[in-house]
């Protein structure tokens, strides 16, 4: 794929400004079991929480989000 104005080149990314803006939730995720997501009793109000804050993200924070959480579905195989 040829990236506009970049050649061949994929533009770089910057990470550490993506995490500073909305890193702090992604560790808040439990990752999915290893026969894939597990239901647990108070996971429907955990998740409504963290939705909650990441709607009051602004918008280039919820970008950052987007791309932290890509990034973290590709290193674990992405989603099926």
């Amino acid at each position: 794929m040829r990236w506009p104005g970049k050649g061949r080149r994929e533009p770089g990314l910057d990470w550490p400004g993506h995490e500073r803006l909305a890193g702090h939730l992604i560790p808040e995720l439990r990752p999915p079991g290893r026969h894939g997501e597990v239901h647990r009793p108070g996971d429907g109000e955990i998740r409504a929480a963290w939705v909650q804050r990441a709607r009051q993200l602004p918008p280039a924070a919820l970008a950052s989000l987007l791309l932290l959480l890509i990034r973290k579905a590709a290193a674990e195989g992405g989603w099926s």
